[in-house]
């Protein structure tokens, strides 16, 4: 296959999840205007009271604003939803971009295989359960390193604690690796490949 038909297909896969995400993105920018949003997460407030949540009422979201900087406030809470939305619906239709690549790649062997074939229940077993929780975990880390710059979040938590997640999926990755020994094969590997072909589908 050519570099120009593989980027045609390509670039009609990802229209297509990008269609997708974008209704699912407009969805959640007009339901959670002007509501709370709240995100699980242990910490002690200034009063010295322990919370479950980082909680912030938001008022910039669906709409334009009138001053740039309150429009660049919005980019960055659109952005924030997009690059969540898209991981997710990615996660979901099993878009893995390293497969869908290989695929793509590989087609000209067989042009009626299907390049995203989703999930089915019964392949769902143990091993992709602990593969879902690591990628929520992702998702998760990243939603309060991001959420916690936003302006409405008035909880004040220091940035470093609201890291303190990431880092450990971090040293997770880290401990799958060396369980994984360089074997493309191996069960850690592949969890660590799906998630970060999500991610970059997800970005896509």
């Amino acid at each position: 296959m050519g570099l120009t038909d593989f980027l045609i297909s390509f670039s009609i896969i990802m229209m297509m999840l990008s269609f997708i995400s974008e209704r699912a993105s407009n969805f959640i920018k007009l339901y959670f205007q002007s509501k709370i949003i709240y995100i699980p997460f242990l910490y002690i407030d200034k009063n010295n009271k322990w919370k479950l949540f980082l909680s912030a009422k938001l008022e910039i979201l669906a709409y334009s604003q009138p001053t740039q900087a309150g429009e660049k406030e919005r980019e960055y809470r659109v952005m924030i939803i997009n690059i969540i939305i898209g991981i997710i619906i990615a996660a979901m239709a099993n878009a893995n971009f390293f497969e869908i690549v290989k695929k793509i790649s590989s087609s000209t062997a067989n042009k009626d295989e299907v390049m995203i074939q989703g999930w089915l229940m019964s392949d769902v077993d143990f091993k992709k359960v602990i593969g879902l929780i690591y990628l929520l975990i992702f998702v998760w880390s990243l939603s309060l390193m991001l959420f916690n710059k936003l302006q409405e979040n008035t909880t004040g938590v220091n940035q470093y604690y609201v890291r303190t997640p990431f880092l450990l999926w971090i040293l997770v990755t880290l401990l799958f690796l060396i369980l994984g020994k360089g074997d493309q094969n191996s069960f850690y590997l592949k969890i660590i490949n799906h998630t970060i072909g999500y991610v970059f589908v997800g970005v896509f």
